[in-house]
């Protein structure tokens, strides 16, 4: 696209050059790319607006002349990536006056960035985001060391464990990576708009969660427990699905980070893994508990 104006268009000023925009990938909104001389102003040089990727927000890359003055150089506005929300690449001119030279507008969210951005707002963290965090992620580490290392000691004692049984140990490292990640999140940008409800799912999530676990523990001696063991899995599933509702219409709406998206994928396949695992291993009686508790038993013996 190019425009020309002369004495015969407009008296008052000249716009000339190239204006060139390309638009590639998923764009949904606005993309504009133009040169604008209204009043008293001289419009030169070259506009290249560029958009590759995905797109949800106005990007406009442009030259405004509103009042006595020139634009001259090169306006470069290139967003290679993922882009929610606004990016504005333009020379604009007020008053009288020249502005001259190169704006170079760039917005590379790659996706090591994008986590390193995210994950780096732990440094806004308060005394209270600290013991929040460190209890949650703590405790979660702890069921990791806890289920490994009574496989560990199992398997040392001569124990060859099901498939199943690894399982619990290898879902709960992954749910524990990704609950790491988002809760960065979650204590930060996110923690105003999590007090509007989804701050309460995910307490409830959390507590029906954590009790089937117990109680899988001691379905081991009192198999009668495993009926609200069963019946809390099946609860922390379906709040974890009303939290998905949560988090995906804060996405839709340009308000969520896609690394919280993928976060929750890794919560997903952590916690199903570990659940279904559990269960299958309990399902089949717990095959080598009993030796490995006796293992244990003569760790600390003389």
């Amino acid at each position: 696209m190019s425009r020309g104006c002369d004495a015969r268009d407009d008296p008052r000023g000249d716009a000339g050059g190239d204006v060139r925009g390309d638009v590639r990938g998923d764009v949904r909104s606005d993309v504009h790319v133009d040169v604008r001389s209204e009043p008293c102003g001289d419009v030169g040089g070259e506009v290249r607006g560029d958009v590759r990727g995905d797109v949800r927000g106005d990007v406009h890359v442009g030259v405004r002349s509103e009042l006595c003055g020139d634009v001259c150089g090169d306006v470069n506005g290139d967003v290679p990536g993922d882009v929610r929300g606004d990016v504005h690449v333009g020379v604009r001119s007020e008053l009288c006056g020249d502005v001259r030279g190169d704006v170079h507008g760039d917005a590379p969210p790659s996706r090591c960035s994008a986590l390193a951005r995210y994950v780096g707002r732990i440094r806004e963290f308060d005394r209270i985001d600290w013991v929040v965090y460190l209890a949650w992620v703590g405790m979660m580490l702890g069921l990791v060391v806890a289920t490994g290392g009574f496989l560990v000691v199992g398997w040392r004692a001569g124990v060859r464990w099901p498939p199943e049984a690894w399982m619990v140990p290898a879902g709960a490292a992954v749910f524990t990576v990704a609950i790491a990640i988002d809760t960065i999140g979650h204590r930060t940008i996110y923690k105003e708009v999590l007090r509007g409800g989804e701050q309460l799912v995910h307490h409830i999530t959390i507590a029906c969660g954590v009790a089937s676990c117990v109680l899988l523990v001691l379905a081991y001696e009192h198999p009668g427990l495993a009926v609200p063991a069963l019946v809390l899995t099946a609860m922390s599933l379906l709040y974890s699905l009303v939290d998905e509702v949560f988090h995906w219409r804060r996405y839709t709406s340009e308000h969520a980070d896609p690394v919280e998206m993928w976060s929750h994928v890794g919560i997903f396949l952590g916690h199903g893994t570990m659940m279904l695992g559990w269960w299958l291993f309990y399902r089949q009686g717990y095959p080598g508990v009993r030796e490995t508790v006796a293992a244990l038993s003569t760790l600390g013996a003389p």
